[in-house]
């Protein structure tokens, strides 16, 4: 399916027709933006009764790009938070971009991920992730929704990790197996590596 083709609107002009795109558009970036803020809004709420809030983080950015007479321009919009609940951790993330090369073509792209986990010990974690990812063109969106099954041991000093994902649940034959591990050799220098099969 390609994304990059404009939408076909059933005006006589082309003006109005680009004006009228221009609106949907705006019209779509405010939506999204609305949806987005609630989103984190929820899910901050949710984290402010945690225990611990172990990571928070909101970004917003809009970046334009100029070549010759062509224009390309992108608004980010993503957060992150991850807290425990005494001996449960939960954590999620969302990104949306959306992208408008000059008014005619417009894509957008989300990105969220959900974790839960529970500490067997202080040092050992296991969990489960779900994720997924959402790109619309303003007239058609493709979805693809996953999960991933962790566990880790960190020490501080000596860390190991271990996950199954299946980030297409609709292809089974599709997986990723990852091994990681790492250590602190000395102050400041700490050496690791990851298998993925």
């Amino acid at each position: 399916m390609d994304f990059r083709q404009p939408a076909i609107l059933p005006c006589e002009d082309a003006g109005q027709a680009r004006r009228s795109l221009h609106s949907q558009i705006e019209r779509t970036y405010a939506i999204l933006r609305l949806v987005t803020t609630t989103a984190l809004v929820c899910v901050s709420a949710t984290f402010a009764g945690a225990q611990e809030l172990s990571y928070a983080d909101v970004s917003l950015s809009y970046d334009k790009l100029t070549a010759d007479a062509d224009e390309l321009t992108e608004l980010n919009l993503s957060g992150s938070v991850e807290g425990t609940f005494g001996q449960f951790y939960i954590g999620a993330d969302l990104s949306s971009s959306s992208f408008d090369e000059g008014g005619a073509d417009n894509l957008t792209l989300v990105n969220f991920s959900l974790s839960a986990g529970y500490f067997i010990v202080p040092d050992a974690l296991i969990g489960v992730s779900v994720t997924g990812i959402s790109l619309s063109d303003g007239s058609d969106t493709e979805s693809i929704n996953g999960f991933d099954v962790f566990a880790q041991y960190d020490t501080g000093q000596f860390g190991v990790a271990a996950s199954y994902a299946r980030p297409d649940s609709d292809f089974e034959d599709f997986s990723i197996t990852r091994l990681a591990a790492e250590a602190d050799v000395m102050s400041g220098v700490t050496v690791g590596g990851i298998v993925e099969t």
